[in-house]
């Protein structure tokens, strides 16, 4: 197996071992949901390959034994792939995860809006992400979405904790 596809089949077993058996309660360490993360954007880096823009932000060691949700963060990622520009140098995809506190967590990702629509939309991915964090995070959670007509930008603050 060459390099490139060995990495990836090692990244995708390292997804799907997260989807399958890292959250058995439906909670999982932080650091595992960064760790998908960068995963995921490993994955489309060798897609990709210099054609990829993107920057993540994290705390790195800052990150303690905060819980959350299991793929709380991707769809927000996964949108900003889905109906963003990740191959312009001057326009990347701007993830940051942040921990201003120990039981805050502030998670934002922004992008250029691609012109050129890729697939469909069918517009349930928002509003399911919203009914998402209403189950889980009631009352501890705020979602801003901003848009300029050329940036798309989602911001989400969790309270972390019960």
């Amino acid at each position: 197996m060459s390099g490139p596809l060995a990495e990836a089949v090692l990244r995708l077993s390292d997804l799907m071992r997260y989807m399958l058996h890292d959250s058995p309660d439906g909670q999982v360490a932080l650091s595992k949901e960064i760790d998908y993360l960068d995963n995921y954007l490993a994955m489309h880096r060798l897609r990709f390959e210099d054609r990829f823009f993107v920057n993540f932000q994290q705390p790195g060691a800052a990150v303690g034994n905060q819980r959350v949700a299991t793929l709380l963060l991707i769809p927000f990622v996964e949108n900003a792939f889905k109906h963003g520009v990740v191959n312009q140098a001057a326009h990347p995809v701007d993830i940051q995860l942040l921990l201003p506190a120990p039981d805050r967590l502030e998670f934002t990702v922004s992008n250029r809006i691609s012109q050129h629509q890729k697939d469909a939309t069918t517009g349930v991915g928002l509003p399911n992400i919203r009914r998402r964090l209403e189950l889980l995070y009631p009352g501890r959670h705020t979602l801003g979405v901003h848009t300029d007509g050329q940036t798309y930008r989602t911001q989400l603050t969790l309270l972390l904790g019960t």
